[in-house]
């Protein structure tokens, strides 16, 4: 349900034009009647008041502040409506910021022609059309290149929600493996919460999945599938959201493919969990591998506990992230490459290592001194100092500043055209893939 002004959704709930109730990232999608009613706008951009939409009430609801209230809530619940007539406030540019500020989901692109074709005139149509609503875009990806059946597989996707709306109907997101030989399909739901994904921001989810025990050896095809909710319509790819990046979606099966050559097999080097009955993401209770004291991050913290463990040649098997039953610097490796997706050198474990991590270890005062120093004060090889040794270690791994490399892709004759630029290397048994895009500004959504 949509109401047509703000201040009859806020006399429908408080009784009062003045007085507002909102809804908060606390009280979104909790199912009442707050939280599902949003705004619709017939004369967006029309008027200093929009024809009436904005009336003040009290003389405590300028523009400013409506926009500010339709804003907040607009994160939630949907809002959209239509043009009415030519107007300052229609102009391109202030209409494009407007309509960010206010997450528009949908528009009358029909009417009213005047200032449809003042957008054409001007040159932003195709973007208007095109970001308006959600509109996912896949920026990186970092896996192991293989991963033990049984165990652990640690995943990190970056994405970005580049339109100026988001979902406000909820659906779940879920990782798909596609056997290479069998295209046999295993799937499992995570626990985000793709309605969360905000116009215009970047999300990046740090998953831990259980790879079942039943799986067979071999290749296989890593993707993300966001069905529609309804039963009868999952399996109809109409339905599934599609991410606006070349080369990912598949029109078959409605699953955006992240990946094609992940190798899983039971002979991969690794921990063996005690349940690995069935695809899942670790998630609650279950502990994050690698997060010893247990603060639900990897971080410095952990590497430097890791370390000092294997300093002291400790026999506490949780320390044990390689498999093989014993706690040695090929766990530390371990850590790093396939939980962290990063390198020696990279002291501030951003994923990169890079002059500012070179920066901050020596501006830490510990090279050459013999006085303790951990992973962000330049210590990569757990030996409990920053030396020379340090700064071979960082460079022999290849790590350092490692270029982007182009790749040209075949655009997609319904999907923006996307300049893509991929950013691999591999690290140990680690790879990392960045898939960057620019939005065509001839294309359409």
């Amino acid at each position: 349900v949509s109401v047509r002004t703000p201040h009859f959704k806020r006399e429908i709930f408080t009784g009062s034009q003045i007085t507002a109730i909102e809804i908060t990232s606390e009280t979104a999608f909790d199912g009442s009647d707050l939280s599902r009613v949003g705004h619709v706008n017939d004369c967006f951009l029309s008027s200093p008041t929009d024809v009436g939409t904005y009336i003040n009430p009290g003389g405590q609801w300028p523009v400013s502040r409506e926009l500010e209230y339709i804003g907040n809530e607009s994160k939630y619940v949907a809002f959209g409506g239509e043009t009415c007539g030519l107007d300052a406030r229609n102009e391109s540019a202030r209409a494009i910021a407007e309509m960010q500020q206010l997450h528009i989901d949908y528009l009358n692109l029909d009417w009213h022609p005047d200032v449809i074709q003042r957008w054409k005139d001007e040159g932003k149509f195709a973007e208007i059309s095109r970001n308006i609503g959600y509109r996912y875009q896949l920026n990186s990806v970092a896996l192991p290149d293989t991963a033990r059946i049984g165990g652990v597989l640690n995943l990190q996707i970056d994405l970005e929600n580049v339109g100026f709306g988001e979902l406000f109907n909820g659906r779940k997101v879920e990782v798909v493996l596609r056997n290479n030989q069998t295209a046999e399909l295993t799937t499992t739901a995570l626990s985000v919460d793709p309605r969360r994904w905000t116009g215009g921001e970047k999300q990046t989810l740090t998953l831990q999945l259980a790879l079942p025990e039943t799986l067979a050896n071999g290749t296989y095809t890593l993707g993300l599938w966001l069905p529609d909710a309804d039963s009868d319509l999952r399996n109809d790819v109409r339905y599934a959201i599609r991410f606006a990046n070349e080369n990912v979606w598949d029109p078959i099966s409605g699953v955006n493919w992240l990946s094609n050559s992940l190798h899983l097999t039971r002979e991969t080097v690794g921990v063996l969990l005690e349940d690995a009955s069935s695809l899942r993401e670790i998630v609650g209770n279950e502990a994050l591998l690698g997060d010893f004291d247990g603060d639900g991050d990897n971080d410095v913290a952990d590497i430097d506990a890791l370390a000092a463990a294997i300093r002291a040649q400790s026999n506490d098997l949780r320390w044990d992230l390689d498999g093989d039953e014993r706690v040695s610097s090929a766990d530390q490796t371990t850590w790093v490459r396939v939980i962290k997706y990063t390198t020696a050198g990279d002291a501030t474990l951003d994923g990169t290592f890079d002059s500012t991590d070179l920066v901050q270890a020596f501006q830490a005062g510990r090279y050459e001194t013999g006085l303790a120093a951990g992973w962000a004060e330049g210590d990569w090889t757990g030996d409990g100092l920053f030396d020379s040794g340090d700064l071979v270690a960082a460079f022999t791994a290849g790590g350092y500043e490692a270029e982007a490399v182009e790749v040209t892709v075949v655009p997609e004759p319904t999907s923006s055209a996307f300049a893509v630029t991929a950013f691999a290397f591999v690290c140990g048994s680690v790879l990392r893939r960045r898939v960057r895009g620019n939005i065509d500004t001839a294309a359409t959504r």
